[in-house]
């Protein structure tokens, strides 16, 4: 006779791995602290958006031309360091002061972790901004080709219109 064998749970995995979907966050030990790498919250995404427009920006170019390379992505940084490093230092909870003693190695660190939790925020970011300009461009070109319409726009009344008198069904 067959027996039921109770499966066994392992619901932690699977929770943990979900939050991780959610809101990711990454652990790394740099320069000897336990720094807790975290996504940005929605609030503060918003906020982001003003503040690194220019790197978004470039991004984008980046973004028109296909995948960008790592090396491509470490250039537009360098070109907005003290915005990016800002950012690091914002997502990792740390001073800035902190981020800016850092050798080059645990700098890197940082740096890919950083990219690796938030990067997404602000490739996400910058296709909007990609999408949204080629739809822009298509229907700019679809209103140009569409030519004249159909039938042209009514004339105005021709005729005054006057009262007349009482119709015999109004006596």
């Amino acid at each position: 006779m067959a027996k039921v064998v109770p499966q066994e749970q392992q619901p932690d995995a699977q929770e943990e791995n979900d939050l991780e979907i959610l809101h990711p966050e990454q652990e790394v030990v740099i320069a000897g602290v336990k720094v807790v790498i975290r996504e940005y919250g929605f609030v503060e995404g918003l906020k982001i958006r003003t503040k690194a427009k220019p790197f978004i920006h470039g991004l984008q170019e980046i973004l028109s031309g296909g995948q960008p390379s790592l090396e491509e992505i470490l250039d537009l940084l360098a070109e907005h360091l003290d915005l990016a490093l800002e950012l690091v230092a914002d997502s990792a909870d740390m001073p800035l002061d902190w981020v800016h003693s850092l050798s080059e190695h645990e700098g890197d660190v940082l740096l890919y972790t950083w990219w690796s939790v938030c990067g997404p925020f602000f490739v996400r970011s910058a296709q909007r901004r990609v999408v949204s300009s080629k739809l822009q461009d298509r229907f700019a070109k679809a209103s140009q080709s569409a030519g004249e319409k159909s039938t042209p726009p009514s004339s105005e009344q021709a005729t005054e219109l006057t009262k007349s008198e009482a119709t015999p069904s109004d006596k």
